[in-house]
């Protein structure tokens, strides 16, 4: 991908063809209740202008608190979830950081699976700025949860020395970048 960015939007697009395979024939309209999806607060501010290009308001992002040392709390981030199903709304994707921009904090990624399992969410690790380690055998233990993750971002532009246009997307569920998706 050219960045961290489009890499993170194509997982919100997974995200949403996932829920609701009319997603890609009719948009935001196929869902029953308001998409929305979690990531810290800490998370990059990119989040914010991929949910309007996606289609779902800036308001579909839910910036959960962090634990005081700039990981997502997963209590919080629980709490948030059962309230918006409650609220009627139709909970997409949950997009636990690896490598905050402003410190380099790490969200609890295994925790981060097991909820996004609970709550059958499309489970993204946006792993841009700290992705690298997988290639540490000294520090990949970090990124512990990341292999339960649906999809991956990765800028190579950050650690591995490569030019600033080159981010990388990875998923699982290939099927879901098809235009067959919604026919």
């Amino acid at each position: 991908t050219t960045g961290g960015s489009e890499a993170n939007y194509t997982a919100l697009i997974c995200a949403l063809a996932q829920a609701e395979p009319q997603f890609a024939v009719e948009g935001a309209r196929a869902f029953k209740g308001r998409p929305v999806f979690y990531v810290s607060r800490e998370c990059h501010v990119a989040w914010i202008k991929i949910a309007l290009q996606a289609g779902i308001g800036r308001s579909a992002v839910r910036m959960i608190a962090t634990d005081g040392k700039g990981r997502m709390d997963p209590a919080v981030l629980e709490a948030t979830i059962r309230d918006d199903l409650e609220q009627g709304c139709v909970p997409v994707m949950l997009a636990a950081t690896a490598g905050t921009t402003n410190a380099g904090m790490i969200d609890p990624l295994t925790t981060c699976a097991d909820i996004a399992s609970k709550y059958r969410l499309f489970y993204h690790v946006d792993a841009a700025w700290g992705g690298a380690l997988i290639a540490s055998d000294t520090l990949r233990g970090a990124l512990a949860g990341i292999e339960r993750a649906d999809s991956v971002t990765i800028d190579a532009h950050k650690w591995f020395a490569t030019t600033m246009g080159c981010g990388m997307f990875f998923t699982r569920h290939a099927a879901l970048l098809s235009s067959e998706i919604g026919r």
